[in-house]
């Protein structure tokens, strides 16, 4: 019992140590070698694999296989570091924060109004921190039986989370986007984006002053969300439908230089049709700069949302109604009641 008090008050002792430095170390870096810390703290690589996997059960860290053990973000001061536990809630729900909050909350507001009909409470994780969120993931999933998860980025190379989301066994519900990569996998609440093409094409079509010939749809090299690439794919799928052509132009997210050399080479007038309310913005942005009038000259419509800054033509997902389908499935699922469907679609309206 003496040699086991001891071995604990080592193992302590070099936990307390590594927590005062990962409080002076900023997110996402790296903890030095093992072979260096268990040198520079005088102990055993033993003793200090078992304290690094206390660390990462306490959500501080995290190990990447062949890379070493990396800091995850803070979210309060120093002195409460070690975060509180989670409540062992029965139905848990991941939502981003940040750049997506205006119609998070949207979807946000359906689902408690969802909740609260049904007296049901949930554990809420939002954190923008790919890391922290997977942490959460695999903290939640051993005590919630219904996890509801919204625009995680599925198509990061490391820290995926789809490897814990396989495993869990309780019921899934995707909510606006899913992972293309297991499509049977839970349930999906989405936004039905073959609707919300055929009203933007039906809308361009509409207008007199429209370019003949040729649209040209500005989109992201990188495609973080399976919803963005369902989008595309529906996009040319409606347009062949109609007749109508379209040529993808892709524009990366820091280059507004190559933006404007675009925007200034076509001829005018011209279509445009943008893959969401941000590159809206940035071709707006470029419009203005160069001088080019929106609509005589472009016509300019999204495919999802408007800018903040802009009011255009765009597509305007029911964002309510799908974070509300979402919190009422997330209850049926807890109370025994499942849903043959995998995929449920809310129709968008267009906004002229």
């Amino acid at each position: 019992k003496r040699e086991q008090m001891a071995k604990l008050l080592k193992e302590h002792a070099v936990e307390e140590r590594l927590i005062d430095s990962i409080r002076r170390m900023e997110d996402q870096s790296f903890l030095p070698p093992e072979r260096k810390l268990a040198d520079d703290m005088n102990v055993s690589r033993c003793t200090l694999r078992r304290t690094l996997r206390s660390l990462e059960a306490q959500g501080l860290i995290h190990r990447i296989p062949g890379k070493g053990n990396i800091v995850l973000a803070q979210e309060n001061s120093s002195t409460q570091l070690r975060p509180a536990a989670i409540s062992p809630a029965e139905i848990s729900l991941f939502m981003p924060s940040g750049y997506i909050a205006p119609y998070i909350s949207k979807i946000m507001a359906g689902w408690d109004d969802a909740l609260k009909e049904s007296d049901k409470c949930y554990l809420l994780h939002g954190n923008v921190n790919p890391h922290r969120q997977l942490s959460n993931i695999k903290t939640a999933s051993p005590k919630c039986r219904v996890m509801g998860l919204s625009l995680l980025p599925w198509k990061r190379k490391i820290l995926s989370p789809l490897e814990l989301l396989s495993k869990f066994s309780g019921d899934l519900v995707f909510i606006l986007d899913r992972c293309a990569g297991a499509p049977e996998l839970g349930h999906a609440v989405l936004n039905n984006e073959s609707k919300g093409a055929e009203l933007a094409l039906e809308w361009l079509l509409s207008v007199k002053h429209r370019a003949a010939g040729t649209a040209l749809f500005f989109k992201f090299p990188s495609e973080k969300y399976s919803s963005a690439i369902s989008r595309r794919l529906e996009l040319f799928r409606v347009a062949e439908k109609m007749s109508l052509k379209i040529q993808a132009v892709e524009v990366e997210d820091d280059d507004p230089a190559a933006l404007r050399k675009y925007l200034s080479a076509i001829k005018k007038p011209a279509s445009v049709i943008s893959s969401d309310g941000r590159m809206a913005e940035k071709i707006m942005l470029a419009c203005k700069e160069l001088g080019i009038h929106v609509p005589d000259q472009l016509t300019l419509l999204s495919l999802f949302e408007s800018p903040t800054d802009w009011k255009i033509p765009h597509v305007h997902p029911d964002f309510y109604a799908i974070g509300r389908f979402s919190g009422n499935l997330a209850v049926n699922l807890l109370d025994g009641k499942p849903l043959k469907m995998k995929n449920i679609s809310i129709d968008p309206v267009f906004q002229a």
